[in-house]
């Protein structure tokens, strides 16, 4: 017993196994994956989705927005209708061009300021480029421009831009879904006057705590949600049917290149088919008759011209399906692609009022961008001593103006200044109002109606000098 004892002391106890445990190790700045694995596929990434960014319900991948970014160009380049909708919006835009003006009461500083102005607009080539900028965004979705390299005698910003194909993501603030922080890029940004090279652009906005603008690079996307990175081209949502309408619009030239084709047939009444034979071997030896040639044979052929019979009426009215579809998508009434049909001018009116209401929304787009780029130019300007304290908040207003896309709406406009000019006159001669006053309701009236604000006309202006006043905003 005692050696039995003894001999227990050096005998190792039994192990008992515990349960496995399973630890889950989340590395910080990998992607995290929902196991949506398709069985049978040897490849163990494909069904799965990524949940350490947005999916597809909020941005395309990377590899899907170049895809959309690719194509978008290819059918601007090679497809008429596409091309053709893009430009009606094009050059409702900016047919008129679009021109910044100071604001400010005090003519000396009105002028100094305007001066600045017009060398921002020279140096950046608004009135040049402006046609393929506007273009250019219906196509890509985005506009990026680097402006984080301002003259530091002059402070001159130049917008440089940065090609969408060069960005590989944006990044949003993590406090703020909606506001857009940082552009990732590709290949780094070569910044004329610094030795470094940029990987990522800081996207402007103006901090309200202090307001000044902070960032280097201004960006404008379109055609995106509310928490979306990346904009998108017009022709995105359209894509699928202009394939539809190029496939079958081909698909009928060549049904009709059939139709057209015809054959003679030829009837010979004659049991023999030895000759049968051979009056088809010499038929064929001699080929068809030709143009204005004479064609004589015997009262046992008879000789027809046959083509095939192909109905197109139904592909017509699918292919103007495909169009109605496409213009739609595009904001573009039918009539706009020089096809007029039952539409007249009353008709017509009417069906351009949402295409017009479309094209304001993208001048309102386009006007944002140009005022935060020259509110960050202005605060470069003063940082560099090109603006002197002098300049109060109110001398540095400004404003950027464009004709609205609908003639009729300068039609109302002139009408409606032309009775209201002849009810102050009348109000003015009969004491009503003094001729202050009555220079006053003009002004603010013309002001209400987008054609300016009238800078540099004292309060004391009479109703003559603020419709002269008038002629010249308007002529400009």
């Amino acid at each position: 017993m005692a050696l039995a004892w003894f001999q227990g002391l050096f005998q190792k106890p039994a192990i008992q196994t515990a349960p496995a445990t399973i630890e889950n190790k989340i590395v910080i700045g990998e992607a995290l994956q929902e196991s949506l694995h398709k069985p049978g596929t040897a490849d163990p990434t494909v069904g799965y989705r990524r949940l350490t960014r947005s999916d597809d319900r909020r941005d395309l991948d990377p590899v899907r927005w170049e895809w959309q970014l690719q194509l978008a160009n290819w059918l601007w380049a090679t497809h008429p209708v596409a091309k053709k909708c893009l430009k009606n919006h094009k050059n409702f835009i900016c047919g008129h061009g679009f021109t910044v003006r100071a604001t400010c009461e005090d003519s000396s500083k009105r002028a100094i300021f305007q001066s600045l102005l017009d060398k921002h607009w020279e140096i950046n080539e608004w009135d040049t480029q402006l046609s393929k900028r506007v273009e250019t965004l219906a196509v890509e979705g985005e506009w990026t421009y680097y402006a984080g390299s301002p003259d530091p005698v002059t402070g001159h910003v130049q917008l440089c831009k940065v090609l969408p194909e060069n960005i590989r993501d944006i990044a949003v603030c993590r406090y703020n879904q909606e506001r857009l922080d940082e552009v990732i890029l590709h290949n780094e940004l070569h910044v004329d006057g610094q030795i470094g090279k940029l990987s990522k652009l800081k996207i402007v906005h103006r901090d309200w705590r202090t307001g000044r603008y902070e960032g280097d690079t201004i960006h404008l996307g379109i055609n995106r949600l509310s928490g979306q990175c990346r904009g998108f081209s017009d022709l995105l949502v359209v894509a699928d049917h202009l394939d539809l309408f190029d496939n079958t619009l081909f698909t009928e030239a060549e049904r009709i290149g059939i139709q057209r084709s015809m054959v003679w047939d030829v009837l010979i009444n004659n049991k023999d088919d030895e000759y049968v034979r051979a009056r088809r071997m010499q038929l064929q030896m001699e080929g068809p008759p030709r143009a204005g040639a004479v064609n004589v044979h015997g009262p046992d052929e008879t000789w027809s011209a046959v083509t095939p019979t192909l109905n197109v009426g139904e592909s017509i009215e699918y292919l103007d399906l495909l169009k109605t579809l496409v213009c739609a998508g595009l904001d573009n009434p039918i009539h706009w692609l020089s096809e007029g049909g039952d539409v007249n001018k009353a008709t017509a009116g009417e069906m351009g009022g949402p295409a017009f209401a479309f094209i304001r929304e993208r001048q309102r787009e386009i006007i944002e961008f140009m005022n935060l780029c020259i509110g960050y130019q202005i605060q470069c300007w003063i940082d560099a001593g090109s603006l002197s304290s002098e300049f109060t908040e109110d001398d540095l207003k400004f404003e950027i103006q464009t004709r609205d896309p609908e003639k009729a709406q300068y039609q109302a406009i002139g009408a409606m200044l032309q009775a209201l000019g002849q009810s102050l006159l009348i109000a003015q001669n009969s004491g009503w109002l003094s001729r202050q006053e009555a220079a006053r309701a003009f002004r603010a009236a013309a002001t209400d109606t987008g054609l300016g604000e009238f800078a540099g006309i004292p309060d004391t202006a009479t109703l003559e000098e603020s419709i002269a006043q008038l002629g010249t905003v308007y002529s400009n």
